[in-house]
């Protein structure tokens, strides 16, 4: 047999062969990765719900303490609780409610109020007692109110208790429909992904169906139902908390398959070209085979050598020559790989430079009349999102701590923008209201990130200005401030408000806090990466082993205490995943 009859044989055998039987499996593996990958981006929604109904909650939540602690309202419970009743819906509509209440601490309505056309859920007193009785003070849940005869609305209810002092003035209920709209909500959270709310069996909201869609989805048991002709995707997560209430995330699995089946159908066709082109190459190859080839051996040999320069010049058949030019593409390819390995060098200096900037940044001495300070940030990437500042003044100084959400150099440039606009601030406004100077820097923060890099970001900030007295007033939404006094007490402090970059305007739910500083005693500021610093199991470190740590160490000085703490997550945790961040101050005393 000659060698061109032999070649053409061969070949043809081969690639019919070989090519029908692979393009057969990828067609088949592409159709069940496509299903795979639908179902599995169904799985990541349905594991995203519960995130995202917990943050709106935590929101809602943060909103209805900032109005239980509202001077008003609670000048109102302890004074005059019969113009609870007129004053309710203005704090209904303050907080975008549909319902609010106002009990005293029994639990007894003192004051209601309902969003025109939305039904008024039956009150629980004994829930609501509980909720005000409890740790936390606070309560979340899902309420069922009777609409109609034969329509019933759920609410999701906000419980927080009214504290003046250390007397228990009664709670602060309030609600929101869970219909359409939420559900809506949801799914904008979820990247606009049909879904429906049933509470029970009862379909409660939907969003992205219509009706025939949402009656189907509700009665099928889960996996794959169809509606119309179209075949849909189920799966279900249950709403956080609320046994027997559940999120049906739904997907259109026609439309996801629908490429699959077109690729498919074009890899059929690749593979007859293939076979066609392989006939023809195996017609010519044996006349011209072997002077190109040993070209391109010489070729591959320089280019062995190192001579990334070098490239292929065959003549001859097609394929012959379509081979020189992907090898000479390869060639190019592995040069310009060598350049990129150099790129991503200058790249990883480039990113220890913006570390050192910002670590140049920090303050390098703390020389603050009345205090001894110390402070260390270890970020958990070469740049990290942590913010803390000590800015000397008259008579005092200002301190700083944040934490911008996530990390790495996008966190680190907005924490750098915060350092700017905090520092201008307090050298505008030295002797200024802490909560005035935080509600200037949100402003910046918002115009910056918002309008102009187009980075919509926030961080947690809390600004405390220390006198020379011992007094501290601050303000700012960060993590608990810590107080070791001289006697070895510890205590810990809130911070109210709520974090900067989300609004343009905070100054409404900011407020200044008061706190004073006796002979001795140690204030410790700290980041989210000391609390949360995880063991292997997943433990947190929590703030009862950071009060812990700081007690022990404050007798020999801030410095010590700011070891101790940093030393503490360290040894707790099986990895550092977030910026860790610890200030420690300690008074002298009064001159």
């Amino acid at each position: 047999m000659r060698l061109r009859t032999a070649i053409l044989v061969i070949v043809a055998l081969l690639v019919a062969g070989v090519v029908g039987a692979a393009l057969l499996a990828l067609g088949r593996t592409v159709a069940q990765g496509a299903r795979d990958a639908v179902t599995a981006d169904l799985d990541r929604a349905a594991s995203a719900v519960a995130p995202v109904v917990g943050e709106r909650s935590r929101v809602r939540a943060v909103e209805a303490r900032v109005t239980a602690t509202q001077p008003r309202l609670l000048a109102l419970m302890a004074t005059d609780a019969a113009t609870i009743q007129d004053t309710a819906d203005e704090f209904r509509q303050t907080l975008a409610a549909d319902v609010l209440f106002v009990t005293d601490d029994e639990g007894r309505v003192l004051g209601q109020a309902a969003r025109p056309g939305a039904p008024l859920p039956e009150l629980d007193d004994q829930r609501v007692k509980a909720a005000m009785t409890g740790a936390s003070g606070a309560a979340d849940a899902i309420w069922p109110a009777q609409a109609a005869p034969g329509r019933t609305v759920d609410y999701e209810i906000h419980v927080e208790r009214l504290v003046q002092g250390e007397r228990v003035l009664g709670a602060l209920v309030v609600g929101h429909v869970v219909d359409d709209a939420a559900a809506g909500e949801v799914s904008r959270l979820l990247g606009g992904r049909p879904l429906l709310v049933r509470d029970h069996g009862r379909t409660i909201g939907a969003a992205g169906l219509d009706a025939a869609q949402r009656a189907a989805i509700a009665r099928a048991a889960g996996g794959e139902v169809r509606v119309g002709g179209t075949r849909w995707r189920l799966v279900r997560a249950p709403w956080p908390g609320e046994p027997g209430i559940d999120v049906t995330v739904v997907g259109d699995l026609d439309r996801a398959l629908a490429p699959a089946d077109r690729l498919e159908r074009l890899l059929y066709l690749v593979g007859l070209g293939a076979l066609a082109i392989a006939l023809v190459f195996a017609l010519v190859l044996g006349a011209a085979l072997s002077r190109p080839v040993e070209r391109l051996v010489g070729f591959t040999e320089r280019i062995a050598g190192g001579d990334l320069a070098a490239r292929a010049d065959v003549r001859g058949v097609r394929e012959l020559r379509q081979l020189a030019g992907r090898m000479n593409r390869m060639a190019g390819e592995l040069d310009a790989g060598r350049r990129a390995l150099a790129d991503k060098q200058r790249l990883e200096d480039e990113l220890a430079i913006a570390a050192r900037i910002q670590t140049s940044i920090l303050p390098r001495r703390f020389e603050v009349d009345g205090l001894d300070v110390a402070a260390r940030m270890e970020p958990a990437t070469e740049v990290g999102g942590d913010y803390y500042d000590v800015l000397p003044v008259d008579g005092g100084a200002w301190i700083g701590i944040g934490d911008v959400a996530g990390h790495g150099l996008d966190a680190g440039l907005y924490a750098l923008m915060a350092q700017t606009a905090i520092a201008a601030a307090v050298d505008a406004r030295p002797d200024g209201a802490p909560r005035e100077l935080v509600a200037a820097v949100n402003r910046i923060l918002f115009a910056n990130a918002w309008g102009r890099l187009g980075d919509p970001r926030h961080m947690t900030l809390s600004l405390v200005r220390f006198r020379r007295d011992g007094g501290l007033v601050f303000a700012g939404a960060h993590l608990d401030l810590v107080v070791v006094r001289a006697g070895g007490e510890a205590e810990t402090i809130r911070t109210p408000g709520t974090w900067v970059g989300l609004i343009d305007d905070v100054e409404p739910v900011t407020v200044d806090v008061e706190l004073r500083l006796g002979a001795g005693d140690t204030l410790v500021l700290y980041s989210d990466g000391v609390v949360e610093a995880a063991d292997a199991a997943g433990e947190q470190l929590g703030l009862a082993r950071l009060v812990a740590a700081a007690r022990a160490a404050a007798p020999d000085g801030p410095a010590h205490v700011v070891a101790a703490v940093i030393d503490a997550a360290r040894a707790h945790r099986a990895a550092q995943e977030d910026d860790v961040t610890v200030v420690a101050l300690r008074y002298r005393g009064a001159p």
